[in-house]
């Protein structure tokens, strides 16, 4: 979507967007990590494809959830408007990518130059923190499911 479509649909339907209840607003309801930016639900992005009338009229909920910007990213237009669901699709895609990168040992790390090593304990460490965003997003949808419902 075009940066001037999306200002335009921010501007005509922003305000149907309620922040989610019982919620910290300072960390990213996915990770745990600080909070930068909102996460809209419906995404603003995928608006212009649905009739936002006869969705208000059946009931559509517009939610901003607390989230970091890689969440937020990796989330993109995703449609999905389950909480849980966003939640299982970012936990599998961080998963995902810490498994398509390889691993080294320290062994064969330390037999490396020191521009190589460098650059493998960077992808190792990226390897890690995808690790920790996936369980980090596990653990709070356990976390979630365990609530009773605030409806």
């Amino acid at each position: 979507m075009k940066a001037s479509l999306r200002r335009y649909y921010e501007k005509r339907y922003g305000k149907l967007y309620k922040r989610a209840d019982g919620l910290d607003w300072d960390v990213c309801v996915y990770c745990g990590e600080k909070r930068v930016v909102f996460d809209h639900v419906p995404p603003i992005s995928k608006l212009e494809y649905i009739d936002v009338q006869k969705a208000i009229k059946n009931g559509m909920k517009f939610i901003l959830y607390p989230s970091c910007v890689e969440c937020n990213a990796r989330l993109s237009s995703r449609m999905s408007i389950d909480l849980i669901d966003r939640m299982s699709y970012l936990a599998d895609v961080y998963l995902n990518k810490a498994d398509k990168m390889e691993r080294w040992t320290q062994e064969e790390i330390n037999e490396m130059g020191p521009n190589m090593k460098s650059i493998i304990l960077k992808d190792q460490n990226r390897i890690n923190e995808f690790s920790r965003k996936a369980e980090k997003i596990l653990s709070r949808m356990d976390e979630i499911e365990g609530r009773p419902e605030s409806d």
